[in-house]
């Protein structure tokens, strides 16, 4: 358990990238700023921060990195809101029918994966990274949320249709948003 005491002593010298809402980009774009730490960021200059990522997401970037937030700890996990899989090819796939393929497969799974849980999707996205590493996210809604492997497969193919799929694709994902 870390305590606002503890907190830089703790986590002052780790990546910003260990704080909840820094992922790589923003990781990325705050070393490109000079603050490598969370102990950096918790000392940025505020006008700097909200220059670079706004008003609101500035400020809370650097009150996350001081431990400034919620001071309850809440032990139970939040619910899910999405069921996916997804594969990576060992080699880029240019064949839209093994595309096609693939993600028909993953959404299977994913059906199965909402069957077992008794669970059901409003909506199923689909997501392409084609080379060199650019992804991208299409999304079919359901008419009524559903666990019909069919329905499943079928949404997956609408949303895989609106890519053009004219370049070489490196990983294909399924998941589906959770109804409710």
């Amino acid at each position: 358990r870390i305590t606002g005491r503890d907190w830089p002593a703790a986590v002052g010298t780790r990546p910003t990238e260990v704080l909840p809402g820094i992922g790589p980009r923003r990781h990325r774009r705050l070393e490109d700023m000079g603050i490598r730490t969370v102990g950096e960021l918790a000392r940025a200059d505020v006008a700097a921060l909200e220059a670079a990522f706004g008003p609101t997401l500035g400020p809370w970037l650097r009150q996350i990195a001081q431990g400034v937030g919620d001071p309850h700890a809440h032990p139970e996990p939040r619910p899910a809101r999405s069921v996916g899989h997804q594969q990576t090819f060992q080699r880029d796939v240019s064949d839209p029918t093994a595309i096609r393929a693939t993600a028909r497969a993953l959404a299977s799974t994913v059906a199965g994966d909402l069957l077992r849980t008794g669970q059901r999707a409003s909506a199923v996205e689909v997501t392409i990274r084609f080379r060199p590493f650019e992804t991208h996210v299409h999304t079919a809604p359901l008419p009524v949320p559903t666990d019909a492997r069919d329905a499943i497969e079928d949404a997956a193919d609408e949303a895989l249709g609106r890519f053009e799929l004219d370049r070489p694709v490196r990983l294909v994902g399924v998941r589906a948003r959770l109804a409710g």
